[in-house]
């Protein structure tokens, strides 16, 4: 594990959750585009607001997916103590789901076992 330390740090942690937040946050804004009428996309595309807003969150969530595309596999790979059975799932969802399903893996898996972890460091 000594290759992978640079993963379970609190620093680090910290970014894979702000990454996390960031491209949960473009799926939304995606997901709304998707299910708005067309009067609200046509009243949406002339405001300035909404288009910097868009232009943030794309730029911003860009980055944070390769952020999180490399962390959560190597975590998923190399630290992950999940059973086999919960961890073929996790990456059958990656395959499947792609940035969305690491976004989740990194809030639901990663932080919980870091969390564990720097507990069981603290406590011996």
């Amino acid at each position: 594990m000594a290759n992978s330390d640079w993963l379970v740090k609190p620093r680090t942690a910290s970014l894979f959750l702000s990454a996390s937040a960031m491209v949960i946050l473009g799926a939304a804004l995606l997901l709304f585009l998707y299910l708005a009428d067309a009067k609200a996309i046509s009243l949406l595309e002339t405001s300035t607001v909404f288009r910097v807003f868009a232009g943030v969150v794309g730029v911003a969530a860009a980055p944070s997916a390769i952020c999180l595309f490399v962390g959560m596999l190597c975590y998923w790979a190399r630290v992950d103590d999940s059973p086999g059975l919960v961890k073929a799932v996790w990456f059958i969802l990656f395959i499947g789901t792609g940035f969305l399903a690491l976004a989740f893996y990194s809030l639901f898996v990663y932080r919980r076992q870091v969390t564990r972890q720097a507990i069981a460091g603290a406590n011996t």
